[in-house]
């Protein structure tokens, strides 16, 4: 216990060798959360450009199967009449 108050009665603060420890410690965390959310912001980006693309393979693909049903059996492309009632 007399330890800590001989610790708080202390004016001697802290070194410059321990000041510069810590920046150099805050500025390579620093880096590091950067460089994460750069990298998660470009992967949003890729799987963003990666999903429009197959929406619209996926609309080719559905007018391609329909021009293609039609160019062998247009009777079948057409819509079936309602029945009587």
């Amino acid at each position: 216990m007399n330890r800590f108050r001989r610790a708080r009665n202390d004016d001697r603060g802290m070194t410059l060798v321990e000041l510069l420890v810590t920046m150099v410690l805050l500025g390579v965390i620093g880096t590091l959360v950067t460089s994460a959310m750069v990298n998660a912001a470009r992967t949003v980006v890729h799987v963003d450009d990666e999903n429009k693309g197959l929406q619209d393979a996926k609309v080719i693909l559905g007018r391609e199967l329909r021009h293609t049903i039609e160019k062998v059996s247009p009777e079948a492309a057409k819509p079936a009449p309602a029945p009587a009632a």
